[in-house]
């Protein structure tokens, strides 16, 4: 703890400075050119390498240090997808990874479950990734009643916005409603 303490920047009040773990996770996610399919299981590695670190925020003590940094991890690497052949899908197991250590980050640190609930359905409307997508499942305990009941307004707000389909319109594929319709329905599903 003492080593990641000080790998962490913590001080004794028990804060944590993440600049230093920010920047690794800049450096091992967004390494500036497409990373094609050769290279993509070192580039692999070396983001798992980093969320160890992310990770042992959690026993370390410094559950919302992990909160911050798995945040910041999943917004590099929804960007860097973009330039990534993921094939066989290293980088998503990672994003998958980083989805499980938010979750136990959250689950130790009992963070206000309707700013959380608010954060993670903003999240998984917007998410080309899918990233959160199954936080009313997998949340559900963190978030308890009054954070889910955000989560719903949430999607509701942006279900609201959408423009009611028009007669003959064809209703098999319409890509804005597939967020918010797979987010009603895990709500409803409870």
């Amino acid at each position: 703890a003492a080593r990641l303490q000080a790998a962490a920047g913590a001080d004794r009040s028990g804060l944590v400075d993440l600049s230093g773990l920010r920047q690794d996770l800049s450096e091992a996610i967004r390494p500036g050119w497409y990373v094609d399919y050769h290279a993509v299981g070192g580039y692999a590695y070396g983001i798992g390498k980093v969320l160890d670190q992310v990770d042992d925020l959690i026993d370390a003590g410094f559950p919302k240090a992990a909160i911050d940094a798995a945040e910041e991890a999943l917004t590099q690497l929804e960007s860097a997808l973009e330039s990534i052949d993921d094939s066989d899908g290293e980088v998503g197991s990672l994003v998958g990874r980083v989805q499980d250590i938010h979750l136990a980050a959250c689950e130790a640190a009992g963070p206000d479950p309707v700013e959380l609930g608010e954060r993670l359905a903003r999240w998984a409307l917007r998410s080309p990734w899918d990233i959160f997508s199954d936080s009313v499942t997998a949340y559900a305990d963190v978030l308890g009643e009054p954070g889910l009941a955000r989560f719903e307004e949430v999607v509701d707000e942006q279900w609201s916005e959408l423009p009611p389909f028009t007669p003959g319109q064809d209703k098999s594929w319409d890509s804005s409603r597939f967020r918010p319709t797979h987010l009603k329905e895990a709500l409803a599903a409870r």
